[in-house]
């Protein structure tokens, strides 16, 4: 659904978390403390304005108790896990949601790794058109891809059918390694597609030695034997 779905119910929302004694005034604005942490989450500006905290407020509170979701999981970049770790927080003292974490409902944030730009140490912003489009970001890793297939001193008893296919492989590899970055990276165009390809290489050889172990071992023999085994 979309943010503006939830626009009326903020005001709603808050009132309960005050009812609550959640909300207290602080420098003008409407806040929420939850404990362990210094600054609080505003849940009204000074001018009286909401914000994204205000409609995760209010989104919550709408899939807990009207949709009845059991279990809600948030994914966004690293550098929100305090703010969901708050509004979980803040759920928890107004006992919306379970004190035990493992109880349903829950709620789970899961964090990707930031991007980082080289220069400066900071994420890139689309509002500053200062990202790398991700279709040039896999034009210049299909490229490279062949480069160094082509580099290869077997690659000269390939066909372009082979080339072709090998240069997809790691074309894909390396799209897969990218989805799997949990941490931030400071890293270029360049740097990035390099360490992905050394990243993805890697990986393929890996698998490619484990095939040929499945071919020459049972298997069934393996899982089948007694662990621990006898050694006697």
């Amino acid at each position: 659904m979309p943010e503006s779905f939830f626009n009326p119910l903020i005001p709603p929302t808050l009132k309960k978390l005050e009812k609550l004694g959640l909300i207290e005034d602080s420098d003008g604005a409407r806040v929420i403390f939850v404990e362990g942490v210094d600054i609080p989450l505003i849940a009204v500006k000074r001018d009286g304005g909401y914000n994204y905290f205000s409609t995760d407020l209010a989104s919550l509170w709408y899939r807990l108790n009207i949709e009845k979701v059991d279990w809600n999981i948030y994914v966004t970049d690293v550098g929100q896990w305090q703010h969901f770790y708050m509004l979980f927080k803040a759920f928890r003292r107004a006992g919306w949601l379970p004190k035990d974490e493992n109880e349903y409902p829950k709620c789970t944030h899961i964090g990707f790794g930031l991007v980082l730009s080289e220069e400066d140490g900071k994420r890139f912003r689309s509002r500053a058109n200062e990202t790398v489009r991700l279709v040039d970001l896999l034009d210049e890793a299909k490229r490279r891809c062949k480069d160094a297939l082509l580099e290869r001193d077997n690659a000269k008893d390939w066909s372009e059918e082979e080339i072709e296919k090998h240069q997809r492989q790691l074309d894909m590899g390396q799209l897969n390694m990218l989805t799997w970055r949990t941490i931030e990276q400071q890293i270029t165009l360049s740097s990035l597609i390099r360490c992905l390809m050394t990243r993805c290489i890697y990986c393929l050889f890996s698998n490619a030695r484990q095939l040929t172990i499945e071919k020459l071992v049972d298997f069934v023999t393996i899982i089948d034997a007694p662990w621990p085994p006898d050694l006697s």
